[in-house]
This record gives structure tokens, C-alpha cells and sequence, in this order.
């Protein structure tokens, strides 16, 4: 299989630009298996399924790769690698048929080599853990423009928004409660369990349950400036619209640590984490604070009191932690007309 060839990763890896080591890994990985007839079989197995089935599904997928992994034994962390590079040509062949810039596609790849560092950081050695995640850039639904990573889905919020033509106002309601946009003023009857809402006519509604968006995610190190956040954005737009003429969308949405409403409580509004904060509209929702002490300790401390304290940033957390402060992650959007 060519996918499986020094000649062909190397070539691949123009695009991935992994580290020495983790080339050598990659290398040494696709040796063994294209000279073992039964590994050989398992990894074209796997290839078959996951690109060259009609509409693949997650889940399936997973369960082909994992089965593949358990097949392959001591190849397993790296097998992920050598299936998502086998697909990188048909990744292309879509790229050039959108009239998406290469440097798209060069920055989207990148994460393979993002969370190849992560699994080595963690395991001492190379391979991928988060394959279903970069299985949605192969697939090519998701794309990384600028700073930001982007996935086209329909909004699944439990709210309905509502913007003012005139003063660009934004209202949030839940969904479940009745409201109503006529000439008569906004007025809430809140004597009902569901609340009835009438909002004037210079009211809109432009976020409901088929609404269209972009979902955002932040890929991990580098600046999370807002004038790079920004520009990220605007790009997507133009982006969606030349490529993707039929995917419209009405905002972009994002659930993450980065957007928790405390940290507008306790870090300066010239950070970088409260200038991005900001730029979204929070919805009344907060969940769990894993992700936050993942991503800046590499995990829940076991004792708080010998937490690292390296950064202001950890320190600051741990000293808003042991107050009691809600530090679980946000969820918000930006109407694609704010952009």
C-alpha cells in the first residue's frame, strides 16, 4: 500500500512537519506492518472502512480503529497515525475541488502534530489518543483558519436568541417558554411556569433550533490574541461563503475553559483569556472545571495545596478555587452579523 511507504510519508510529512523522532516512529511503524501479511491486512482493513465508506459514521469508525488497534498490539499508539495520513490525498483532492488555500490545509493538519506531542508528553512515547477529534479534520469537516478551528453544525443550545435591528441589542431566552415578536412592546407574563415573552418588531430572531453555525475551538500553543481572533474569524466567514455557498450559518459558538464568566471576576481585562471572553455573548449555562485544570495543570491537582503555582495564571485559579469560585467552562456565541 503506498500509504504505508517511506517515500509516500516523507512526502506527508511536508505537510505534518512532525518532529525528528516522531517521523522515525511513523516510519519504523508502517515497516513492520507493510511486512507482516496479517498487520498488513488489519491496516488496509482499517483504511477501507474509514475512507472509502459512504457517509462514515463516528462511532463506527472508532470501533473499526480500535478493534485495528487491539489487532496490532505493540504498533497500537501509532496505527491512528498511519491511518489518518493514509487519507491526507483524498483530504487534498477536496481542498483543490473547494478552492481552499493550501495554508489551510497545512494549518488543519497541524494538529496531528499537536496532539502527537500531547500523547508523548503523557505516554513517553509517539502516537495519537485523540484519533475520533483528527478524524474530523480527514473527514474534512473541520478546518483551522487563523487562529481558530471551525466545524459546521446546526445550534444546539437550549435557548432562542433575538437581535435589535436598530441598536444591535441581543436577548436570550430558554427554549420551552413562548415568545413572540409583534408591535407591542416587549412585555413577559411570568405567571405561567413557561414564561410568555412579546418583543417588538424591530426584534429578530436569528439563533433557533435550526439554525445553522460555525462551532469554534481553540487549538493549543499559540497567542490567543484578540485582534488574531478576530481576523480568524472574518476569515471563516469569506471562507464559508466562496466554499461552502450552501453551509450558511448565523453565528459561531463555542463551549470551552477559556469561557467561564468568572474569569472576568478575578484576571485583568488586558488578557488575553478576558479580552477573548468578551468578545462572546455567555449563555446562562456552566459546566464542569476538568477541562480548565487539564489544559493549565495537565490535570486535577490531588492536593490543592501542592498545586504548581508556575504562572500568575495557576496561581491565580488555585487562589479563586479555594474561594469557592465556579471555575467551570462557559458556553457562548458571536452573531456572524458582530463580525
Amino acid at each position: 500500500m503506498e500509504y504505508l511507504e517511506d517515500a509516500y510519508i516523507r512526502k506527508i510529512n511536508e505537510l505534518l512537519n512532525l518532529p525528528i523522532a516522531a517521523l522515525e516512529a511513523y516510519l519504523n511503524t508502517a515497516k513492520a506492518l507493510r511486512e507482516n501479511a496479517e498487520l498488513l491486512e488489519v491496516t488496509v482493513h482499517c483504511h477501507e472502512k474509514i475512507f472509502h465508506t459512504n457517509q462514515p459514521v463516528m462511532q463506527e469508525a472508532m470501533a473499526v480503529i480500535n478493534s485495528a488497534q487491539e489487532s496490532v498490539g505493540a504498533y497500537s499508539d501509532m496505527l491512528p497515525v498511519i491511518i489518518l495520513g493514509s487519507g491526507v490525498p483524498l483530504m487534498r483532492e477536496f481542498y483543490a475541488a473547494h478552492r481552499i488555500p493550501q495554508s489551510i490545509l497545512v494549518d488543519t493538519l497541524s494538529d496531528i502534530r499537536v496532539w502527537m506531542n500531547v500523547h508523548y508528553q503523557k505516554n513517553g512515547a509517539w502516537g495519537l489518543s485523540e484519533t475520533a477529534w483528527v478524524l474530523n479534520h480527514l473527514w474534512c469537516e473541520l478546518f483551522k483558519i487563523g487562529r481558530l478551528q471551525y466545524i459546521h453544525k446546526q445550534w444546539d443550545q437550549p435557548f432562542e436568541v433575538f437581535r435589535n435591528r436598530n441598536t444591535g441589542e441581543v436577548a436570550i431566552y430558554p427554549v420551552g417558554g413562548s415568545v413572540t415578536v409583534s408591535n407591542s412592546g416587549i412585555h413577559s407574563d411570568e405567571s405561567n411556569d413557561q414564561p410568555t415573552v412579546s418583543l417588538g418588531d424591530e426584534w429578530e430572531q436569528v439563533l433557533h433550533s435550526t439554525s445553522s453555525v460555525l462551532d469554534l475551538h481553540i487549538q493549543e500553543g499559540e497567542k490567543l490574541s484578540p485582534e488574531l481572533c478576530l481576523q480568524s474569524l472574518r476569515a471563516a466567514s469569506q471562507l464559508f461563503e466562496s466554499a461552502f455557498p450552501e453551509k450558511k450559518f448565523a453565528a459561531f459558538v463555542c463551549s470551552s475553559w477559556l469561557l467561564s464568566p468568572s474569569f472576568r471576576n478575578f484576571l485583568p481585562p488586558t488578557s488575553n483569556i478576558v479580552q477573548f471572553n468578551r468578545l462572546f455573548h455567555l449563555l446562562p449555562l456552566q459546566g464542569s472545571d476538568n477541562q480548565l485544570f487539564d489544559r493549565v495543570f495537565g490535570g486535577k491537582p490531588m492536593d490543592m495545596d501542592k498545586a504548581p503555582r508556575a504562572t500568575k495564571l495557576q496561581e491565580a485559579i488555585l487562589e479563586q478555587w479555594q474561594n469557592g469560585e465556579d471555575l467551570g467552562e462557559g458556553t457562548g456565541f458571536i452573531l456572524k452579523a458582530e463580525v
